[in-house]
């Protein structure tokens, strides 16, 4: 072969043959570098993301191409259509998968590879799109989450649902094939883009909104109907398509530079590549789309499936490895090259000899067998999947936070009726010694319950233990303003009952801001809870640890940063607990104790070789618990008969 004729072959546009549009793959490799440039480069692409929403409209519109026919002839079978997404998207997709568990196994500290079983299970299930809406913001950096770009694939999967469904109903139609599917998809296209722009125009809560599928089906929904109505379009001169294409790249470059996600996306702003991508979609045989059918574009595009699915993961191995301080731009370049020789190799030895594979019983029960392996995995306990070089206080620590965890499910409930409190008590009844506060003052709950007490726990999560307060507690969390109801229910309940040791914590720093307002109310907490024979007891601010995330479970290949325990903050102290302070409380109840957990607590530091004492910079195990419980029971002691 010449050289000439080598240069036609890959660098001059090839004239499609039968229904094969070449420009259809230049769009994905457009598509695809604008993704991969967002994530690997974001200064250089910084609305790169773009490129997914042109990915939905190419999938609706060659997804409808495929099936229409079928439908308008009334043959169309579900059977068939999902055989075809099977073959193109599980076995890539099983691959990746698979390779992600097995090296995030050996790379990724423990704590980290316990999340990542848990997207392996919405990944596996295509649910990532709504665990995303839930758990993390895709503007937000998200470097240990691997999965994380499987959302797109949730979607598209979610909507091939819906698709196939209606198709069959309009398939088994006497008559009107078309015009009812047109009807249809009109209305689901219109329904989903007015939903979007009502909730995104308004800023709903943009980083949870831009991953529902509900607001995204209208973008697959118009590459359907640009295939429903091709009829419509195909008759276009060459001259139109030439200047709606010109159209079409004004649109797109118009995304790139003005799109602004802090306002909701996609929203009205969505609209600027959804109806690029239509465009181009529809001047099929422009000067455009001439040079997207150039070959090397053309072979981008046939590989960009894979390159979707190996260039995150390995972006997100690299930089959990170096630290995202450490990235340089030539180790950036190496990871990306390396993508695209691992999506080369997934497209020519996986991707393309399964397309034309026949769907027979064995291949469907192998595929739910490794799916279901990987859904059986996600739901094991963390402590019987760690990593092989989990030490033993790692798997302590793993052991004690998920003890937590059950035992916010399975304890009863003691709380008053209707309210929004948290609750941990004994057999449905409140103890002889009660704690009353935040998180801070739950945590100190196991450590007395090991000491022998009848002791309950009751409150409301990110609020002190105050009694009607004169203007709300609001800056920590997103609903502390409104946690003053059930806390005033919490402190007349207590009040109420027969405990004859009450005892209030909470993290006084998370409200220094507010001392006033809240010392007031703890003013109001201590008269309302006075009580003859009872004893009030006030945990002063409790220790902290500066404790990066996987101090306890470190990773190998990552150095073990520092990490310290510090007794309370003197200014916490000072603001709400100096000796005049303590008077006032004094005068309403003269029982009033003060006890100061937070030497005990850093006097004995972060574990044992075998125990974690925290479950993060400020919460205690139950082992740590036990530690801040000693020197409450020295005060506690003299009234044996609540042991």
């Amino acid at each position: 072969m010449s050289l000439g004729d080598l240069f036609t072959r890959y660098c001059m546009f090839q004239p499609s043959k039968g229904k094969y549009r070449p420009d259809i793959d230049g769009m994905r490799a457009a598509a695809i570098a604008m993704v991969v440039g967002y994530h690997f480069f974001p200064q250089l692409v910084p609305n790169g993301f773009i490129g997914v929403d042109v990915f939905f409209v190419i999938s609706g519109y060659l997804i409808a191409g495929i099936s229409l026919g079928r439908i308008v002839d009334g043959t169309f079978s579900i059977r068939d259509f999902y055989a075809k997404r099977i073959r193109r998207i599980f076995p890539a997709l099983t691959l990746v998968m698979f390779v992600t568990m097995a090296v995030g196994a050996l790379v990724f500290d423990p704590l980290v590879h316990s999340e990542l079983r848990k997207e392996i299970r919405y990944a596996v299930m295509f649910l990532e799109n709504w665990h995303m809406a839930n758990t993390a913001n895709y503007f937000d950096a998200a470097t240990t989450k691997p999965l994380q770009h499987f959302w797109t694939l949730a979607i598209e999967e979610q909507f091939y649902l819906v698709f196939p469904i209606l198709a069959l109903v309009v398939s088994s139609l006497k008559r009107n094939r078309l015009a009812v599917l047109r009807g249809a998809v009109l209305l689901v296209f219109v329904a989903s883009l007015g939903l979007n722009l009502t909730l995104n125009v308004h800023a709903v809560e943009p980083g949870k909104t831009y991953f529902w599928s509900s607001l995204r089906f209208w973008e697959l929904g118009l590459g359907v109907l640009l295939a429903v109505w091709g009829s419509s379009w195909a008759r276009l001169s060459l001259q139109w398509r030439n200047l709606l294409a010109v159209v079409a790249l004004a649109l797109m470059g118009t995304s790139i530079a003005v799109i602004d996600v802090k306002t909701g996306f996609p929203g009205l702003q969505g609209i600027l590549p959804v109806a690029a991508s239509g465009l181009l979609i529809v001047t099929g045989g422009s000067f455009v789309n001439r040079i997207l059918g150039w070959h090397p574009l053309t072979y981008v595009g046939q590989i960009s499936y894979s390159l979707y699915l190996w260039h995150w993961i390995v972006l997100t191995f690299y930089v959990y490895i170096v630290g995202a301080e450490f990235q340089t731009t030539g180790g950036l370049l190496t990871m990306l090259a390396f993508s695209i020789v691992l999506a080369v190799l997934t497209f020519h030895f996986v991707e393309s000899p399964t397309r034309s594979m026949a769907i027979g019983r064995k291949y469907i029960v192998l595929l739910v067998v490794l799916f279901l392996s990987v859904l059986a995995t996600g739901k094991m306990k963390p402590e019987h999947v760690l990593p092989t070089y989990a030490t033993p206080l790692c798997q302590n620590f793993f052991h004690e936070r998920e003890g937590w965890t059950d035992r916010w499910k399975n304890t009863p409930s003691y709380c008053p009726e209707n309210s929004d409190a948290w609750c941990f008590d004994r057999d449905g009844r409140l103890g002889r010694v009660v704690i009353v506060g935040d998180s801070y003052a739950n945590q100190l709950l196991p450590g007395l319950e090991a000491m022998g007490l009848d002791v309950s726990y009751i409150g409301a999560g990110s609020f002190p233990p105050v009694y009607r307060l004169e203007r709300p507690v609001v800056g920590v969390g997103d609903w502390n303003e409104n946690r003053q109801p059930p806390m005033d229910e919490v402190i007349e309940t207590v009040a109420a009952s027969n405990a004859e040791a009450v005892i209030l914590a909470a993290r006084w720093s998370s409200y220094r801001s507010q001392s006033d307002n809240v010392f007031a109310g703890l003013k109001n907490a201590v008269g309302k809870l006075k009580k003859d024979g009872r004893r009030l007891i006030i945990v002063l601010p409790q220790a902290r640890a500066t404790l990066p995330e996987n101090w306890y479970c470190p990773s190998p290949w990552k150095k073990k940063e520092a990490a310290h325990v510090s007794a309370g903050d003197p200014e916490v102290v000072q603001a709400f607990f100096s000796d005049e302070l303590k008077k006032e409380l004094l005068a309403i109840d003269a029982g009033v104790m003060f006890v100061d957990v937070s030497e005990t607590v850093k006097a004995h530091g972060l574990g044992t070789s075998e125990k974690a004492y925290f479950r993060d910079s400020g919460h205690l195990t139950e082992s740590g618990s036990a530690v801040a419980a000693e020197p409450i029971m020295n005060v506690l002691d003299p009234i044996k008969h609540l042991f």
